[in-house]
């Protein structure tokens, strides 16, 4: 019946659907203007690296160690049942909770099997076939994924690396579908306050890297403005950052004081040569900011490029120093 009721409703909305699709199309026109230029200069995601970061099928109620209630039960369990399974990145814990996800997989059913024809229940119905065929393009059986038809038919597609970071945005129509499907149950009040305590407490995760936000706040804070001669500026590095928290080497030494510099450049409204992206310029040479080296690499890197009234900010002082 939804099938048939979509079919009839696009007919009838085909003006509608058409002007949907040109805005959509127009909205696009920023990234391209944005994103076009810099994958013709650096060029884009190789398949095989996209394909390593979808979405397992073990991925999709892998919600992490860190997780209180699940966490280590899901492992333990995917450890015994998938031998070879292992997560990997950082975003190999962005799957739903199983609580969550029986809700939402009832929801799903009851709404395709619902033969309401209000606009209410239509949009609902719509949410919850959007969700389920995208995700589906997300996921990887046995080293295969359909996200090599968006991979290769999308504009724009190839410059997106980490798949699975789509389950991030299906949270909001999950919760949707899910919490629809709940309200219209009949249940006692003492399994409807069982059922909220059950998804509170699956939320509940150990906080990430113990991070202290007034510390870190505190670490990009500027107790002086920067020298009016500055145009630009770079860093120094961390002293001790090769040994920062729970990363290795080279993570401390590429990003620590990159991401800082990228900080920094926002409150200070001050252009930096620093920071680190997913694709970063084919000269881009900043890591390892301890190495006897890095202040020439950052100067040559000016000097080819044109900047002028470059400054040095040293991020364990604080102080400003401005280049000859």
């Amino acid at each position: 019946p939804f099938l048939v009721l979509l079919k009839d409703r696009l007919a009838v909305r085909a003006a509608s659907l058409a002007l949907v699709l040109g805005a959509t199309l127009a909205s696009m026109i920023p990234f391209l203007c944005a994103y076009l230029p810099k994958s013709q200069e650096v060029g884009v995601r190789p398949y095989d690296s996209v394909l390593a970061n979808t979405v397992p099928l073990e991925g999709i109620l892998q919600v992490g160690h860190e997780n209180y209630l699940f966490g280590d039960f899901y492992n333990g369990l995917l450890v015994y049942l998938f031998p070879g399974y292992f997560p990997t990145s950082e975003y190999y814990n962005t799957g739903f909770n199983v609580i969550l996800f029986s809700f939402f997989v009832c929801g799903c059913v009851a709404l395709l099997r619902s033969a309401a024809q209000t606009g209410a229940a239509v949009i609902l119905q719509s949410l919850a076939v959007t969700t389920l065929v995208t995700w589906m393009f997300t996921l990887n059986v046995s080293g295969y994924s359909a996200w090599y038809l968006v991979y290769n038919l999308f504009p724009g597609a190839k410059a997106l690396n980490v798949v699975a970071a789509y389950q991030l945005f299906l949270a909001l129509p999950v919760v949707i579908v899910a919490v629809d499907y709940l309200s219209r149950r009949s249940m006692p009040l003492s399994a409807l306050l069982l059922i909220s305590a059950l998804l509170v407490a699956a939320e509940a995760n150990e906080p990430y890297l113990n991070l202290n936000r007034q510390a870190e706040l505190a670490r990009v804070m500027l107790p002086h403005p920067p020298p009016e001669a500055c145009g630009a500026f770079y860093v120094s590095g961390w002293e001790g950052q090769e040994r920062f928290g729970e990363f290795n080497e080279w993570i401390n030494d590429h990003y620590a004081h990159n991401v800082t510099a990228m900080l920094i450049a926002q409150f200070a409204r001050l252009p930096t040569v620093n920071g680190i992206a997913s694709f970063n310029p084919p000269d881009w040479n900043f890591a390892y900011p301890n190495s006897p080296d890095y202040d020439q690499r950052v100067r040559t890197y000016a000097s080819e490029h044109g900047i002028a009234g470059l400054c040095r900010l040293d991020l364990n002082s604080k102080q400003w120093s401005v280049l000859p």
